[in-house]
């Protein structure tokens, strides 16, 4: 019918999409932006019904027959609107929360989380269809457990209460479990403070294979060629040629995912790997390794 009458007409389904999608958009920081992490944005032709239907009655802050306005004050209750929504996009995002991930980083290390009030205010224009006005502030939480507030232009952060951030940890912890239960690939850091030692290590190992892996330019090569390297312990000749078992120089904790399964030893022990003699070249260790070798023939 409402067609015949010349309307038209959009599923509710859609609309909610478009809301969580405009939300979801705007928690990536922009360069340039007079408030750093705040977002406010129009939505134009956006039927109020929705917004009826979308958020409990106790949250309306003003109603008039061409105005009406909700503030949502804490967490909890933005979580149970938001959170099914914006879970349901393909876009890193879950609960309130959006991982910020950059075209050159294969896993998620920071998250975007809004932070309380997110207020809407729908009006009716004299002329035209009614538009949605939509207002929040949102914090950046690192896997290592850093909670950067909203800035100004001078950079100067946000007071955030000490109940208000310890809330947005946990809002934040929770959105990164269903990201990680929707398979979207977190840091290290995210899957420990999730409990998950073990994928944590894979994923650590897998960034430092990538790491070693990617294409080079010849510019790069030389740098990328010296290593920390403590000394060369053996040698052994394989299908693509020598190889030596290097023990690097000093200890950091991501090296423990290079240990082979079967590795018997201490936290904090000597890192050793077989590594193709061909990029030891010209090393001090390599050069020692030899003399050695002649010293006992």
């Amino acid at each position: 019918m409402a067609k015949l009458l010349g309307y038209q007409v959009t599923p509710t389904a859609r609309v909610e999409q478009h809301l969580a999608l405009a939300i979801s958009r705007r928690l990536i920081p922009r360069k340039g932006e007079k408030l750093y992490q705040v977002a406010s944005f129009t939505l134009e032709s956006f039927p109020l019904g929705v917004l009826y239907a979308l958020i409990p009655e106790r949250f309306e802050t003003m109603a008039a027959e061409s105005n009406v306005a909700w503030s949502i004050p804490t967490v909890q209750p933005m979580r149970n609107i938001l959170g099914p929504l914006m879970s349901a996009l393909p876009n890193f995002s879950a609960g309130i929360s959006r991982g910020q991930q950059a075209p050159s980083e294969s896993v998620i290390r920071v998250l975007a989380t809004m932070m309380p009030p997110l207020e809407l205010n729908w009006w009716m224009p004299p002329r035209g269809t009614g538009r949605v006005m939509i207002n929040f502030a949102y914090v950046l939480v690192q896997g290592i457990g850093d909670l950067h507030p909203p800035k100004d232009p001078h950079r100067r952060e946000m007071a955030l209460s000490t109940e208000l951030v310890a809330t947005l940890r946990v809002a934040a912890l929770h959105d990164a479990m269903t990201m990680k239960e929707l398979g979207y690939s977190l840091s290290p850091a995210w899957l420990r403070q999730l409990g998950d030692e073990s994928r944590a290590r894979q994923t650590e190992a897998q960034l430092i294979a990538l790491r070693t892996n990617q294409p080079t330019s010849r510019k790069r090569k030389l740098h990328q060629a010296t290593y920390p390297i403590d000394s060369i312990q053996a040698e052994r000749s394989s299908g693509r040629g020598m190889q030596n078992l290097v023990r690097w120089e000093g200890y950091h904790p991501y090296w423990e995912a290079w240990l082979a399964p079967d590795f018997v030893g201490e936290v904090g022990d000597p890192v050793e790997t077989w590594e193709p003699a061909a990029t030891l070249q010209n090393t001090l260790a390599l050069q020692a390794w030899e003399e050695s070798l002649a010293s006992t023939r």
